[in-house]
């Protein structure tokens, strides 16, 4: 169902699918589809048995700001064969498969998240699965997943890889889903586990695994100003393991944004074209 401009706003949205339907198509905290323009803001998405927050089939514009998403048994939010979108200063933690997953989209827009303890706490992938409606993809809604940006979040101690996107369905390299991602933290307590990026560098290849942001770096050009972080100590937040991700006093995420465009600023709240902390603002 269209639902056009909806505000979905300041809600505890907390343990639906007690029934345990499934959650590969009926099941979500929250579920928009054809939708343009939905905000979701400030609400409390916490243990529900499928994806948190679901973008979905053809929608466009839609704006995930300012949520709490935590411990829903599949991704926390999820942005799926649609187009445009500003996912901005979430706290998303403790979900699976992914934190934050954008799968045959376009134009994501991923700015100051904090992502920690997800399986994976960015995913980005394409299918063979691609729009056929000419009106649609006329708009630009192909259900290709192209120019996602990924600024200014931290990705905190998961369980599996930080960042992964492969490029092993469609065969091709994973910049032409993600061009552009830089200004982002990375923290490990050991080197060896997990690991920081999987990243396919060419169409000939479904994925490489790079331990190091230094390694990531070198082999693709990208996150030139990012930082990883190896520490048994968490220098980041206030207490994470009591869930208080608050920057810490001394926290390297302060002030070591990229400013922000104005539409992305303005759908958080704060000013733009001025450095900003990394993470949840």
């Amino acid at each position: 169902m269209r639902a056009h401009r909806l505000l979905i706003e300041n809600n505890v949205i907390s343990h639906n699918n007690v029934e345990n339907f499934s959650d590969s198509w009926s099941a979500g905290g929250v579920k928009i589809v054809w939708t343009d323009g939905a905000l979701m803001r400030g609400n409390v998405v916490d243990r529900n048995k499928a994806i948190g927050l679901w973008i979905d089939e053809s929608s466009t514009n839609s704006t995930v700001v300012n949520n709490v998403v935590r411990n829903n048994t599949s991704n926390g939010i999820s942005m799926e064969i649609s187009h445009k979108a500003i996912i901005a200063s979430n706290v998303v933690s403790g979900n699976a498969p992914a934190g934050i997953i954008i799968l045959n989209s376009s134009s994501a827009q991923i700015y100051n998240n904090t992502l920690a303890r997800n399986h994976a706490n960015l995913l980005v992938l394409e299918t063979s699965r691609n729009n056929t409606k000419s009106n649609e993809i006329s708009q630009g809604i192909t259900w290709m997943t192209r120019n996602t940006i990924v600024k200014n979040n931290i990705l905190w101690n998961s369980s599996g890889p930080m960042f992964y996107a492969p490029g092993c369905a469609t065969k091709e390299p994973s910049k032409l889903m993600v061009p552009t991602t830089n200004n982002n933290a990375y923290y490990r307590t050991s080197a060896s586990q997990p690991v920081n990026l999987i990243w396919a560098l060419n169409s000939n290849q479904c994925s490489q695994s790079f331990n190091s942001l230094a390694s990531f770096q070198s082999a693709t050009g990208l996150e030139s100003n990012s930082l990883d972080i190896v520490n048994s100590n968490d220098p980041f937040f206030v207490n994470a393991s009591a869930n208080d991700f608050r920057l810490s006093s001394g926290s390297p995420a302060l002030g070591r944004g990229e400013p922000l465009p104005a539409d992305v600023a303005n759908a958080i709240g704060v000013a733009a074209e001025i450095p900003v902390d990394l993470g949840a603002l």
